[in-house]
């Protein structure tokens, strides 16, 4: 198999039960957290239709406005989120003490693929693997940066130009296991 062909793999977490437990009470603790407002999809409570509706009210409170709706799908978006960047989010949002825990979730990972004879094992450095109740929480916790950072940039610019509004509505498809 091919380097183009192996990147086409995502890595599925085969977990023992009693790392399922640890992980599903170390999520309970962490969903009732508060996520900001503009995260949808991994937070309970709200999904595609509330990211969806966030948008259509903001829409049409402003009904002379002019409405720029861009979509972005970021690809791999599990697979590539920087591990500082999750530490660094955790420790944020939830509390330093924490981040000795999500280190050692995200360290020493091995990936092996195996198709037919050949097998392939590479150690990782970045992203979250699916099949994990912890991963879908970590990257809540790292996209909700980007919102951040989007409104962030947004406040720094006001007065440089033109008088604009911004919403800011992130939607991932996954779901927090509860």
């Amino acid at each position: 198999m091919g380097t183009t062909a192996s990147k086409r793999v995502r890595p599925i977490t085969l977990l023992r039960t009693g790392r399922k437990i640890l992980e599903k009470a170390i999520v309970a603790q962490w969903v009732d957290k508060p996520f900001p407002g503009e995260l949808h999809g991994l937070v309970r409570s709200r999904s595609c239709v509330t990211a969806i509706s966030e948008v259509k009210k903001w829409v049409e409170e402003r009904p002379r406005s002019f409405t720029v709706l861009p979509f972005e799908d970021i690809k791999g978006a599990f697979d590539n989120c920087n591990w500082e960047g999750i530490v660094r989010s955790t420790g944020r949002r939830l509390g330093r003490e924490l981040e000795p825990l999500v280190e050692s979730f995200l360290s020493d990972r091995m990936v092996t693929f195996q198709e037919g004879t050949a097998r392939f094992s590479r150690f990782r450095d970045k992203g979250v693997s699916q099949g994990s109740g912890l991963s879908p929480a970590l990257f809540a916790l790292h996209s909700a940066g980007m919102a951040d950072a989007i409104i962030y940039a947004w406040r720094e610019d006001r007065g440089m130009g033109p008088a604009w509004e911004l919403t800011v509505v992130l939607y991932a498809d996954g779901k927090i296991p509860t």
